[in-house]
């Protein structure tokens, strides 16, 4: 949308702030201030980016790594992830050493969000697409495609995704990865 192709863009509530102020050095974003953007309200009004809890479209789950229903394969790459952070999930940038949650400038977000911490296993009676993405969320899904893959998501990068409803992120970047990985595993 800044860049020029189009007037509305779908973001997560944090990307207005992790673009604007100067927090980014690409040409687009280097004079985007906060004030330039706005929200569209689903009853047709406006307001500012700080007022996303009462004007949005609703609630997307946070980022998760999904894939299919079987528990075996999902259990090894869930625990794979989850000790491979042991080596690599420091948050502090080392330009001699590798981090899965910083990335080096002038890249941002190359393997995990840069906001996101640690990777947090999801237990088996909390894996159902119902209860990571909302009940709306799957029927929006349903309306686009009456193909609608059963799927289980299991590694959440925000440490409070399920304690504080779903209210960061999106599902984004971890598929692409998490397909990456189960491709490298057939």
């Amino acid at each position: 949308m800044v860049e020029g192709g189009g007037d509305v863009a779908f973001v997560r509530h944090t990307a207005p702030h992790e673009v604007s102020g100067g927090r980014r050095r690409e040409w687009w974003a280097r004079d985007l201030l906060p004030d330039d953007l706005q929200l569209l309200c689903p009853d047709g009004t406006r307001a500012k980016m700080h007022e996303y809890a009462h004007c949005n479209l609703g609630r997307v789950p946070g980022a998760v790594l999904m894939g299919r229903a079987n528990h075996t394969e999902l259990d090894t790459i869930s625990n794979l992830m989850v000790y491979a952070q042991q080596f690599y999930g420091a948050t502090t940038a080392d330009e001699f050493s590798f981090s899965m949650f910083l990335s080096q400038a002038p890249y941002a977000d190359l393997i995990f969000s840069d906001a996101a911490v640690r990777l947090k296993p999801l237990p088996h009676n909390k894996r159902s697409a119902e209860l990571v993405a909302g009940k709306s969320l799957i029927r929006a899904a349903r309306i686009v495609s009456c193909d609608a893959p059963q799927a289980s998501y299991y590694i959440a990068s925000d440490p409070d995704f399920l304690s504080e409803g779903y209210t960061n992120g999106v599902v984004g970047h971890m598929i692409a990865i998490a397909l990456f990985m189960l491709a490298l595993l057939r």
